[in-house]
């Protein structure tokens, strides 16, 4: 008798515990965000002294330099000028693909040709040994070099796209927006352009929109400012 008694007592007490701890938990996170303004302690576990409170005073600029963090590995992307990273873990794999501005045509090794910046595309699944997989140039023609805004996505995301495959969109230049096939991201295949014939006119539209702004904060339209901001922007016989 005095055993079942026992018995009962502690499951009415754990009983009673496991009752309290969701309020307890919930009561402790309204202090941290977005309940609350509490910053919750970070421990640092991966060995190493902590870093210093103040940055340091940045190198020469031919020198990198850094504060809170560690350089582990790097890829010269052909030297071609980065402006849009982004990396997709893809089937277990960590891809980068860059989006390059436009500049003169470079030597791609591994094809062998003079190629226009496009996107280039590497295996960063090893930081400290990356791998450069390949190039999908952009043209030669006025209005058609670089790729400066790259997106990549899996097919299984796209209403009518194939399961297993995975796509990435680019413009030409700024005349047109493609998507190419990166299943194989070693082997980018070309599936088809979206939109074409573009001929910046939103860039035209901003320009106006400046120079009218100008218009109205300067009293004398022929200013020396005016002129040459004007000129500056291309677009001297278009804006009215």
């Amino acid at each position: 008798m005095r055993k079942r008694s026992v018995l009962s007592y502690r499951l009415s007490v754990m009983c009673l515990v496991a009752a309290a701890l969701p309020a307890l938990v919930m009561a402790q996170n309204q202090d941290y965000p977005p309940n609350g303004p509490k910053i919750p302690p970070v421990a640092l576990t991966g060995g190493g002294a902590p870093p210093p409170e103040q940055a340091p005073t940045p190198g020469p600029r031919d020198v990198a330099s850094g504060w809170n963090m560690e350089l582990v590995g790097h890829n010269d992307l052909q030297g071609r000028a980065a402006y849009q990273p982004i990396i997709i873990n893809q089937d277990g794999r960590h891809i980068a693909y860059m989006g390059h501005h436009n500049r003169d045509a470079m030597l791609n090794p591994l094809t062998g040709n003079m190629e226009k910046n496009g996107v280039s595309i590497v295996d960063v699944s090893d930081p400290a040994n990356t791998t450069y997989l390949a190039h999908i140039p952009t043209g030669t023609e006025p209005g058609t070099g670089g790729s400066q805004m790259v997106q990549v996505c899996s097919g299984s995301v796209l209403p009518n796209g194939v399961d297993g495959k995975w796509y990435l969109l680019r413009p030409l230049g700024g005349s047109a927006q493609e998507i190419w096939d990166v299943s194989d991201p070693s082997k980018p295949a070309f599936l088809t352009t979206i939109v074409d014939g573009l001929t910046g006119v939103g860039v035209k539209l901003d320009a106006k929109r400046v120079v009218k702004a100008l218009d109205q904060v300067l009293d004398d339209k022929s200013s020396e400012l005016r002129n040459r901001i004007t000129e500056a922007i291309g677009q001297a016989d278009d804006i009215e």
